[in-house]
């Protein structure tokens, strides 16, 4: 069960993160499912909503997928489950979106979501901010779900660690080919 509430800042010294998903054209009924880097159920995010979670101060992983099996069995290297890394900070809220991938602009009959970490001031987060509802995710029963389906969950969690991994290589590639720029400009 999910309710609708107004999400609160983070209390003390403790920090939040905000889960975004705003509506897209190409929404197909789905949610994403959303967990931390151990497998623990962070939120189900349907299109139009927010989900809020305390943190400690430090570094997190989050993996998202899709309430519909997108895996593949002819194509085993795609992977639709979607990775980021938040630095959160002692009292303050960072943001991640969940927004539905459109290669080549085309909707398809299934749709996967792509997580990147927002700064407050972008422009298109202002917008999903206040054109999304927040809603209070039932953690004990989104864990239960996941822990229904154990082998299920650490595919899921296997193909988020090969994702991130990915980012990180595809990051120091472009670090090193700024690197190499900057040495040979005038």
């Amino acid at each position: 069960m999910t309710r609708t509430v107004v999400l609160a800042g983070p209390q003390g010294n403790d920090a939040s993160v905000v889960f975004v998903r705003p509506e897209s054209s190409c929404d197909k009924g789905d949610y994403s499912i959303v967990v931390d880097d151990h497998g623990r159920f962070v939120g189900n995010v349907a299109p139009g909503t927010q989900v809020a979670i305390p943190v400690k101060p430090g570094t997190h992983t989050f993996y998202a997928w899709s309430s519909l099996d997108l895996r593949v069995e002819r194509e085993p290297s795609f992977n639709s489950v979607a990775a980021a890394r938040v630095n959160a900070v002692a009292s303050q809220t960072a943001y991640v979106t969940l927004t539905v991938s459109r290669p080549h602009f085309e909707c398809f009959d299934w749709a996967w979501v792509e997580m990147t970490t927002r700064d407050l001031l972008s422009t298109d987060l202002q917008t999903w901010i206040h054109t999304t509802r927040p809603v209070v995710a039932d953690r004990a029963a989104g864990q239960a779900a996941l822990n229904a389906r154990p082998a299920l969950l650490q595919t899921d969690l296997e193909l988020g660690q090969a994702k991130l991994q990915r980012l990180d290589d595809l990051a120091a590639r472009e670090e090193r080919r700024q690197a190499l720029a900057a040495e040979v400009a005038p």
